[in-house]
């Protein structure tokens, strides 16, 4: 008997693509990000990006500037997300 529900179908399509980035800059990557993921349909494939970018505060929907202590020469950016803020470095996924 074979399983015919939605879901199964989308795993039995859909396989998992890596896309190697190189180093980026973290907000283009983030907006393309967001846009690909705007565009995405039912079929559309799932992709893992791996990318580098240097060090990057993002303040989430929760953060506030009082948050961020001592930034320095880093970047703080707003995200949609979720969270206060967060400190994204070298190697992450």
């Amino acid at each position: 008997m074979t399983d015919s529900s939605p879901t199964s179908k989308r795993s039995e399509q859909n396989q998992v693509k890596v896309v190697d980035l190189g180093e980026t800059l973290y907000e283009p990557i983030y907006a393309r990000m967001q846009e690909f993921t705007r565009l995405r349909t039912v079929d559309s494939a799932d992709e893992i990006w791996l990318t580098e970018h240097k060090p990057v505060f993002t303040q989430g929907q929760a953060g506030k500037a009082e948050h961020i202590l001592f930034p320095g020469s880093i970047p703080v950016v707003q995200s949609n997300r979720g969270g206060q803020v967060t400190y994204l470095s070298l190697i992450h996924i």
